[in-house]
């Protein structure tokens, strides 16, 4: 079952440089704003570290991570992540990611609930 971005209570990461929050269930995509992007991870068949980021994942899901700029995947439908993603040890909800983003002078036009 996919969990609403509002349910839940992610892990802060970094990844490719950027401030991410990870999640190891599914996120409901429906419940993610616009402006908002959501991309799912996947791990090998040994299910330790995510391997690669990927826009969905139905096989061996090993995460979703929820970011402020959309990932460029060019001609590919994945991205390696060779050590790209690094969990910083904090607990954020989505809400509580968003108030970081904006104090930090990220602007990102994001719209939740009619509200932006």
């Amino acid at each position: 079952m996919d969990i609403s971005i509002c349910d839940e209570h992610f892990e802060l990461a970094e990844l490719f440089g950027k401030p991410v929050l990870y999640s190891n269930t599914r996120i409901d995509r429906d419940t993610v704003p616009e402006g908002i992007y959501a991309y799912d991870l996947r791990h090998g068949d040994d299910p330790g570290l995510p391997l690669q980021v990927e826009p969905f994942v139905a096989i061996n899901h090993a995460g979703t991570i929820i970011c402020t700029e959309p990932i460029e995947f060019g001609e590919t439908k994945f991205i390696d992540l060779k050590g790209s993603l690094n969990f910083h040890g904090e607990c954020r909800t989505f809400e509580e990611f968003m108030e970081d983003v904006q104090s930090n002078g990220e602007s990102q036009s994001v719209t939740m609930g009619g509200i932006s």
